[in-house]
């Protein structure tokens, strides 16, 4: 048994057998968060994780703490167990949807714990050491619908209606944007901001609903368009959002369940065996020392790649799966550059693959797998995933060349 899950144990002794298994989710939840933050100053993985458990204290006083707060003293419990309730008190605990407000403010007693989008949906809960200004909300691709309009300038798209706002656009029919519409709170703090629009997310609507939406490149840059004109024309790295969003969510409605089921790992993304969905475009190379290179099939056709890294123990800590799809731009010479954002893994190899059945066969049998997909420029989601043909071989990392 490693560090952190001895931690765990001893931290939640004398709970009932549901809280216990609760309280540990959320706390293995904050220790991964939080050593992955330390390992960002610098840290090694193993100091790192160190710190972060004795941040939270020394396990037995948690213990109490969590056993007086909620009644789980041995004493308490036979007296249920006379009375004949104690499977209802359990049951409800089980049940109870407060258990990360109350770990938090176990844990952080000093401010109380908030979560702002607690019984509010669509509501999106953004983790910030900093108010939600404007340019923080607009790195989530958020924007309030009062300035959607200003925008959407010169670009043809436009808001309509005064009570049920509308997209529109001449020659088709307009299309709602409450469906796209979120509050938005900063974790742990009171208070909300309603009528935000998931400007990706409704761009990728309007594709799907075959409005003439399209990407290109123009001057080694990623632009957005619609019948020719540019959207978020203010924005360089706009079109970069869009496609991060389409690849996410390609991946989520054609990969995540399936991969789940073939790697036989859970939804929950607290659990120790969880999958970590994550969909990149990145504007330029990112400086980060190892890469993965194929030559792309078509220079006139975008890519981008999927790779399954799976779960495993590193040192004192559990590494949840990762299931990435990341697009980058064809250099001069044609050649596709991907970043390797498991840097500490060197001469990292994957299995090259060039069909999803092939993939989540690699998948299944628990191999670092890849995957190579043609990203079409219209981002119509509901068109599928177009793998590219590709010859099956092995990837290998490589050290970062300057060009």
């Amino acid at each position: 048994m490693n560090r952190q899950e001895q931690f765990l144990r001893a931290a939640t002794r004398g709970l009932p057998k549901q809280a216990k298994a609760a309280v540990q989710s959320e706390l293995r939840s904050h220790l991964y968060e939080r050593t992955h933050q330390l390992r960002l100053t610098g840290m090694n993985e193993a100091d790192a994780l160190i710190q972060a458990i004795q941040e939270l204290g020394p396990a037995p006083t948690i213990a109490r703490g969590l056993n007086h707060d909620h009644g789980f003293s041995l004493l308490k419990t036979l007296v249920v167990i006379l009375l004949g309730v104690s499977t209802a008190w359990v049951t409800a605990y089980k049940n109870d949807t407060e258990v990360t407000s109350w770990v938090n403010q176990r844990l952080f007693p000093e401010p109380a714990w908030i979560d702002p989008c607690h019984a509010i949906s669509p509501c999106r809960e953004l983790h910030s050491e900093d108010p939600l200004i404007r340019e923080l909300l607009w790195t989530e691709g958020l924007i309030h619908i009062s300035e959607l309009n200003q925008f959407l300038e010169l670009s043809g798209l436009k808001v309509q209606g005064l009570f049920h706002k509308q997209l529109a656009l001449s020659g088709f029919e307009p299309l709602p944007i409450q469906p796209v519409m979120t509050s938005v709170g900063r974790a742990g703090v009171k208070g909300r901001k309603s009528g935000f629009v998931d400007v990706p997310q409704l761009l990728l609507n309007v594709a799907d609903h075959q409005w003439p939406l399209a990407i290109s490149e123009q001057s080694e840059q990623l632009q957005l368009t619609i019948r020719g004109r540019v959207i978020g024309a203010s924005d360089p790295t706009f079109a970069t959002t869009v496609v991060s969003k389409y690849l996410q969510v390609l991946l989520e409605r054609e990969l995540e369940a399936p991969v789940e089921a073939a790697g036989r790992y859970s939804s929950d993304p607290t659990a120790m065996n969880s999958l970590s969905v994550q969909g990149w475009s990145w504007p330029r190379r990112l400086n980060v020392p190892y890469q993965l290179t194929i030559p792309a099939p078509r220079p006139d056709a975008f890519y981008a790649l999927v790779t399954f890294d799976p779960a495993e123990e590193v040192g004192l800590t559990q590494r949840s799966a990762v299931l990435r799809a990341q697009h980058v731009l064809a250099n001069a010479t044609g050649q596709l550059i991907f970043p390797l954002l498991n840097q500490e893994r060197k001469g990292q190899s994957y299995a090259l693959v060039a069909s999803p059945s092939r993939f989540l066969a690699q998948v299944g049998a628990g191999v670092n797998t890849a995957m190579l997909l043609e990203v079409p420029r219209h981002l119509k989601v509901s068109a599928g995933l177009q793998s590219a043909a590709l010859s099956e071989q092995t990837l290998r990392s490589h050290k970062r060349a300057d060009e």
